[in-house]
């Protein structure tokens, strides 16, 4: 996988669970997908699984989840912006469908 990809996943795996949780509480997941992505043991699993989740429930669930970690992280690392624009650039990583098989992707695209 990609530098990006694996930079967004760092990223994202150091507060999956408290993302989780607002996720949750601010509706963008259901009470079903939290429990299920509760109980992955890692941190890097959950992170991906989430975001394949996000990305398979279409484009008002994908924008309230940047809202959500635009606001639960209003100073995103610098690695994670572009250094041309100063926009965000992590979310424009392909999301593998089947990490382990490197199937077709699907593209997420930073929309903030």
């Amino acid at each position: 996988m990609g530098e990006e990809w694996e930079t967004l996943i760092q990223f994202l795996q150091k507060d999956v669970d408290g993302l989780l949780e607002e996720l949750s509480t601010l509706s963008v997941i259901t009470e079903e997908d939290y429990e299920y992505l509760d109980k992955l043991e890692s941190p890097v699993k959950k992170t991906r699984r989430l975001l394949i989740l996000i990305q398979k429930k279409g484009e008002p669930t994908y924008q309230q989840f940047l809202e959500c970690l635009e606001n639960m992280h209003p100073n995103l690392p610098e690695d994670l912006h572009s250094e041309e624009s100063g926009e965000c650039s992590f979310l424009s990583v392909s999301v593998p469908l089947h990490p382990q098989q490197n199937k077709t992707s699907m593209q997420l695209q930073c929309l903030l």
